[in-house]
């Protein structure tokens, strides 16, 4: 599956394997617009989540999902508005 996001400044695709609840990213490729210092830190640590990936879990009745590391604990949060 293809997956796309964007950080504040640039658009990040990449794609996504999901096999029950392990989820792996492939590379991310992104658009490389400047953006200011605190945005561009802020993707930064969304790519970084995205690599450290190992499984994820669905709440809020699916609408946000929790991606998680290798030792099971939260790496990013991420929640449709």
């Amino acid at each position: 599956r293809k997956a796309a996001s964007t950080g504040g400044g640039n658009r990040l695709d990449n794609q996504a394997m999901i096999e029950s609840s392990a989820l792996t990213c492939g590379p991310v490729a992104g658009t490389m617009m400047m953006c200011d210092d605190a945005k561009m830190a802020q993707e930064r640590a969304f790519h970084d989540a995205l690599g450290a990936t190992a499984a994820f879990r669905l709440e809020s009745g699916g609408r946000a999902l929790v991606r998680l590391g290798a030792a099971g604990k939260a790496v990013a949060e991420l929640a449709r508005e």
